[in-house]
């Protein structure tokens, strides 16, 4: 009888929760459509229908929101009706919605007073959409208060971007006394994020303030915390090796404190910087510290930039997580729980057959096993909320790598496919430089699900957080998955890998991508 009581109540739970999922399809189709018949109108009063949706608990129903505003509105008043509603509406979501709308779709004269009062919002990300639309917009009221945030914030991107807005809108060369405050900062990312933003605007000058900060850094600096500011120095030389106003005497020296600087580097720093002496030398050398003293010290007196770029190749390392090589020693992995991991592998491959979930335990577990104890890594499990082991990374001891194990063994899968948030989550952390991401799919929970927009959002942080993102799809995923994750992979220099997919090959590796060229 109490089997008989305890499948009953299992059923009733299954049958209330398919009524509750089958009801919020049913919500999310009939208010898509509204929403879709409304924005073609291009008025203030199809506007303000919408509004209340860019805040609304569905994401699938903000994203249509923003969507259709983005492509469709136009109409000068609808949109002196989202500058209003940025600085009356009483949801912060619909807040920090409306104020990245604004920066694409209207002018300064019709949004920037709005914007300008949105810097002194309460949220924090209403205030970051804020300044990132104010430098869009290049509203130049706005100059003192970005001047403000970029010298002094708590939240280290808000600053950057504070910055980057002020850059652009006053002029790198009117922004020296901020410049140097900015490289001041106690904040590793957000000195790289200036210098970065020096290079855009001005690449000889940027020049001149690397060789300064390369003084300052040693290699266990660099190690533990300093490396967005090194490898923004990497960049710098990059660039101007194929700047012909660049000065030789200035090239020289900076690639001379690089290769004395690389001897004590591991990681992903090391090889980072290989091939960046390979590009801006144009000799395509063996990723070796002794290789590239020798050839220095016989041509440092009569180096000259060629304009070609040489280049290395990365040996394979004992140390991979599934098959992709892992050069870093500052690592999070990043692992879908979400209730698609429940399902077996289809299509060819040595997976087939096998559970989703337990396949990805197995490997990261092995991977863990394997990592050195010079190493630090941090597991992000997500389903619709994230699950991480710990705040922070950690280094790889025995008792460490142990907990870890029992953490990943003991994950139950639960949830949607919440990929932007934890991406969020791992992309802040001040002290890891690459990220493995792997999941069967694409994302449908979290603040952002449309994957163009995930794209976006990444891009926009890691164009300053400089991370490697690999990513793994595990099983016969959909063409449009597959795309983003990849996408993803070749956007954030890191590697793409199709493991047990419907194509007989199993894996797929993406090319590397310049992050010079997002900056």
């Amino acid at each position: 009888m109490r089997l008989k009581s305890l499948l009953c109540i299992f059923c009733s739970i299954f049958i209330t929760f398919s009524l509750f999922a089958a009801s919020k399809r049913e919500r999310e189709t009939r208010i898509s459509k509204e929403i879709r018949s409304e924005a073609v109108k291009n008025s203030a009063a199809a506007v303000a229908k919408i509004i209340p949706y860019l805040g609304d608990s569905s994401p699938y129903i903000r994203e249509t929101a923003y969507k259709n505003i983005l492509l469709n509105i136009r109409d000068e008043g609808a949109i002196r009706l989202l500058a209003k509603e940025l600085t009356t509406n009483s949801n912060p979501m619909v807040r920090e919605q409306i104020a990245e709308l604004l920066g694409n779709i209207a002018s300064a004269e019709t949004a920037g007073k709005s914007l300008l009062r949105a810097l002194k919002d309460t949220s924090q990300d209403v205030r970051l959409e804020a300044v990132r639309a104010l430098g869009k917009l290049e509203y130049k009221p706005a100059v003192k208060l970005l001047g403000k945030y970029a010298q002094k914030s708590r939240f280290w991107l808000l600053q950057v971007e504070a910055f980057s807005a002020y850059a652009k809108i006053r002029g790198i060369q009117k922004s020296d006394k901020v410049l140097k405050k900015v490289l001041k900062s106690r904040h590793p990312r957000v000195q790289a994020a200036a210098l970065q933003i020096l290079l855009k605007y001005s690449p000889l000058q940027a020049l001149e303030e690397a060789l300064v900060q390369l003084k300052k850094l040693k290699p266990k600096k660099i190690q533990l915390r300093y490396w967005p500011v090194y490898y923004a120095c990497l960049k710098i030389l990059e660039k101007n090796a194929k700047n012909p106003k660049a000065p030789i005497s200035k090239l020289r020296a900076v690639i001379d404190k690089i290769i004395s600087i690389v001897r004590k580097l591991d990681g992903r720093m090391k090889y980072a910087t290989f091939e960046t002496l390979a590009k801006a030398t144009g000799k395509s050398l063996n990723p070796d510290y002794r290789a590239w003293k020798y050839w220095w010290d016989m041509n440092k007196s009569r180096f000259v930039p060629e304009g070609n770029s040489g280049s290395i190749t990365r040996p394979s390392t004992a140390v991979r997580y599934h098959g992709v090589s892992i050069y870093s020693k500052r690592i999070i992995f990043i692992v879908d729980k979400s209730g698609s991991m429940r399902y077996p592998v289809k299509g060819e491959g040595e997976y087939k057959n096998r559970i989703k979930m337990d396949v990805c335990k197995e490997a990261l577990i092995k991977t863990i096993r394997s990592l050195s104890k010079d190493t630090y890594f941090n597991i992000i499990f997500f389903g619709t909320k994230l699950r991480p082991w710990k705040k922070q990374l950690q280094k790889a001891t025995r008792a460490n790598k142990a907990s870890a194990i029992k953490f990943v063994s003991s994950m139950q899968i639960r949830g949607r496919t919440n990929i932007y948030d934890s991406l969020f989550q791992a992309l802040n952390d001040p002290f890891a430089d690459t990220i493995f991401l792997l999941s069967d799919g694409g994302p449908s929970e979290g603040k952002y699900i449309f994957t163009r927009r995930v794209e976006e959002k990444v891009r926009q942080i890691n164009r300053f957080a400089n991370f490697e993102i690999h990513t793994i799809i595990i099983g016969s995923s959909k063409s449009r998955d597959r795309r983003f994750m990849e996408n993803l992979a070749r956007e954030n220099g890191g590697e793409f890998h199709h493991k047990g997919g419907e194509r007989k090959r199993s894996s797929h590796s993406s090319k590397r991508r310049r992050r010079g060229k997002r900056s």
